[in-house]
C-alpha cells in the first residue's frame, strides 16, 4: 500500500517549526515535519526565554503577533508540564530610560521605587511575563504534535523543490537555513551566549536594558537552575550587517 503523502511539510523543527506544524496538525492538516537535526540540537533548545519584543520587526506585525503569543503563554502556565511559569521580577537601566511601549500588556507592569534598584541603575519597571524552560517545552511541543497526528523526520534539504514534490504546502521554518535554502544572502545570525549554573534560591529574574549594545545581562531562574546571559552579537559582514532591531 502507497504511504499517504502530507498535506504539507514544514521545513525545521525549532519552537517556530513545532509550533507551525501543531496548528496545522489540529486544524486536521496531514503534516510533517523535515528537520536536518534532532530537535534536541536546534537553536531553540538554547533560549533563555523569557516573553518579549526583542530584535524583530516590522513593529506593526510582531505587537499583534506578541500579543497572541503573550495569551497562549499564560494558558500555557496552566500546564505543569509545559515548561512555562509567570514570573516576577524588574527589568532596570542605568541612565534614565522610557519603559517598553509592551510594558502595559504585562500582569503587574509598573515602575520600580528608587529603593527597589539594584546600585548604579537610574531607571527600572517590574511586571510578571511568561518564563520558558526550552528543553522542557520543546517536549511538551512534540508529544502535542504527535497527539495531533504530525510526525518528524531527519530529512536534510538541499532544496525547497524537494519538498514541493511531496506536499503542495511547504513552510520554510529553517532559521539560518534560509540562507542557503531560499537563498537569502543578507540573512545573518545573531549570537546569543548563555550559562546555566545552580541556583542558589533566586525566584524572580532580573534583565539590563542595554539598550542597542550587544552585550546583555540577565538571569532567569528555573528551579534547581539560573540561566545566565548574554550576548546578541551580530555575525556578518560589515556591508550585510544592519542596525539592533532587524529581523533574524
Amino acid at each position: 500500500m502507497n504511504q499517504v503523502k502530507p498535506d504539507a511539510i514544514v521545513i525545521g523543527a525549532g519552537v517556530s517549526g513545532l509550533t507551525t506544524a501543531i496548528c496545522l496538525a489540529e486544524a486536521g492538516v496531514r503534516v510533517v515535519i523535515w528537520t536536518a537535526e534532532p530537535t534536541e540540537e536546534t537553536t531553540s533548545m538554547a533560549a533563555g526565554a523569557m516573553w518579549g519584543p526583542y530584535h524583530v520587526e516590522p513593529l506593526d506585525r510582531v505587537q499583534a503577533w506578541g500579543a497572541a503569543t503573550l495569551d497562549i503563554l499564560r494558558l500555557l502556565a496552566d500546564d505543569p508540564d509545559a515548561g512555562v511559569r509567570l514570573v516576577a521580577g524588574i527589568e532596570a537601566a542605568r541612565e534614565p530610560v522610557d519603559p517598553p511601549a509592551w510594558g502595559d500588556q504585562l500582569d503587574g507592569f509598573r515602575m520600580c521605587e528608587a529603593e527597589e534598584l539594584p546600585p548604579g541603575f537610574a531607571a527600572g519597571w517590574r511586571y510578571t511575563a511568561p518564563l520558558v524552560d526550552m528543553p522542557t517545552y520543546l517536549g511538551h511541543l512534540r508529544r502535542r504534535l504527535a497527539a495531533a497526528g504530525g510526525h518528524i523526520e531527519r530529512r536534510r534539504v538541499t532544496a525547497f523543490t524537494e519538498a514541493v514534490a511531496e506536499a503542495p504546502i511547504v513552510v520554510n521554518c529553517t532559521g539560518m537555513g534560509a540562507r542557503e535554502l531560499v537563498p537569502d544572502p543578507d540573512l545573518f545570525p545573531i549570537r546569543g551566549q548563555l550559562v546555566v549554573v545552580e541556583n542558589p534560591g533566586l525566584t524572580e529574574f532580573f534583565s539590563e536594558d542595554t539598550g542597542s549594545s550587544p552585550d546583555l545581562l540577565h538571569y532567569y531562574p528555573h528551579g534547581d537552575t539560573l540561566v545566565l546571559g548574554g550576548t546578541a552579537q551580530p555575525i556578518c559582514a560589515a556591508s550585510t550587517c544592519s542596525p539592533a532591531g532587524s529581523a533574524v
